[in-house]
């Protein structure tokens, strides 16, 4: 072939032939005659198919890979008659094709059928191939014994290993392991012999030496040692004489730190401007169905809505002066008056109309979702100061603001919270314009229009 059947498929080396069957139904109903537009359709088409029929073969594979050919005419008429059949079949698919071009208004419907005939085509050619290598491999097992007998060995060509060979490898192989395991056994039962012959021949050679061995191996008696001749011991020298240690110098005075100067309160009262974000507290409130309802006549209408809102609750820093921070130089702290806590700020983050009532006109559902938010956000409201909202923004401003300016000041700092007034000020933010002209009435829980 005069390209690599793997680059014509695009498939990796070790491909299996799942991947080799997918890309070939993919590439030949892309590259086919009857439904491909590409120039050279019918030149990739062929070449698509000659690929498969090499890399669908496992034994045509192999060759490929080992040598990079697969031509199989020198290997006898088999593989030319598989070919003339695979050519055969070509054939009749070509003149399939041709007689398929004429009729064009039947066109998906061939190309349906050669779809079918290819994967019939494949499954054939899979039964052939393992056929064809259940044969080879009876036609191996039959020559290897005739080889064996006859003493000739196969080789060369066909890739094959001499069988010969291989069973003189394994006899030698054989014959070396008997003679090491032989050695082994001889050197392990034949030391104790070995050992007295070798002691008989020394025996008989000096009786006298053999004697004065067997004595100082058997004689129990220990060796008698002499000891060393006594030293004595070199004369003491005495001691040096003690002398005393020098007199002992007295400390100095402890001199006091000078009392620190306190940090000015305007200082302090400007630093804290800068905690102010981190002392407001957040309540994310969310109601679903809420309703709604508008009177106004003929035109009366109501409607459901989904909102979620943020209430946030926090200390009012522009309202702390110097009356509200003092300096004890008694006890050398300070102490902090902040002022009681209020509703910041509000806003409604989502509100959606989900139901509405039919009417007899047309409703401004515009001016309904104004109502739905001035009427929701003091139901917010109302559940923020039950969940105590502001009391703990009041711990939060405690908590926060006195370990700020104990870090800044060095000194301890006693912060109180001024008790509450009346109602809570509440932000314009958290009370939305109602629309001119109307009213809520909170008897019948409806927006009515104002008779003024």
């Amino acid at each position: 072939m005069p390209q690599d059947p793997y680059d014509v498929l695009g498939v990796s080396r070790d491909a299996d032939i799942r991947e080799i069957k997918s890309a070939y139904r993919r590439l030949a109903k892309k590259f086919h005659p009857d439904v491909s537009q590409v120039p050279n359709g019918e030149e990739r088409f062929r070449e698509v198919n000659e690929a498969y029929q090499v890399l669908s073969d496992r034994i045509r594979r192999a060759r490929y890979d080992r040598t990079g050919s697969a031509d199989f005419t020198s290997r006898g008429g088999r593989h030319s008659t598989r070919r003339a059949k695979e050519s055969g079949r070509k054939n009749n698919a070509q003149q399939e094709s041709d007689s398929e071009n004429d009729t064009g208004s039947e066109q998906k419907s061939d190309a349906e059928k050669e779809t079918r005939n290819e994967q019939t085509s494949d499954a054939e050619n899979e039964t052939d191939n393992e056929r064809r290598n259940d044969s080879e491999k009876k036609s191996r097992t039959t020559s290897s014994e005739r080889d064996s007998q006859t003493g000739t060995s196969r080789s060369g060509n066909m890739g094959y290993d001499s069988t010969k060979y291989n069973d003189e490898n394994s006899r030698y192989y054989k014959y070396g392991c008997g003679a090491i395991l032989i050695v082994i056994l001889v050197l392990f039962f034949g030391s104790p012999g070995l050992a007295s012959f070798f002691l008989s021949l020394s025996r008989a050679a000096n009786q006298s030496a053999h004697n004065e061995v067997l004595v100082s191996f058997l004689d129990p008696r220990p060796t008698l040692t002499m000891h060393p001749t006594y030293t004595a011991l070199p004369t003491l020298t005495p001691l040096p004489t003690q002398t005393p240690l020098p007199t002992h110098t007295p400390r100095p005075t402890y001199t006091p730190f000078p009392t620190p100067t306190p940090i000015p309160l305007a200082f302090v009262i400007q630093q804290l401007e800068t905690q102010a974000q981190l002392v407001v507290v957040q309540n994310v409130i969310a109601m679903r169905e809420f309703h709604v309802g508008v009177e106004d006549g003929l035109c009366s209408h109501g409607g459901d809505f989904t909102v979620q809102g943020v209430i946030e609750a926090g200390i009012d820093f522009a309202a702390i002066d110097e009356d509200h921070v003092s300096y004890d130089s008694d006890e050398r702290s300070y102490l902090l008056a902040l002022p009681a806590p209020e509703f910041t700020s509000c806003r409604i983050e989502y509100i959606r109309l989900v139901a509405n009532s039919p009417s007899l006109c047309n409703p401004d559902w515009d001016r309904a979702r104004i109502f739905a938010e001035v009427q929701v956000m003091a139901e917010f409201l109302k559940e923020s100061d039950q969940d105590d909202l502001l009391q703990e923004a009041a711990e939060r401003s405690k908590e926060v603001l006195g370990d700020f300016v104990r870090a800044l000041t060095g000194r301890p700092v006693d912060v109180k919270i001024e008790e509450r007034n009346g109602k809570p000020i509440i932000s314009t933010s958290c009370s939305p314009e109602v629309p001119s002209g109307w009213y809520f009435d909170n008897s019948k829980s409806v927006w009515k229009r104002s008779n003024r």
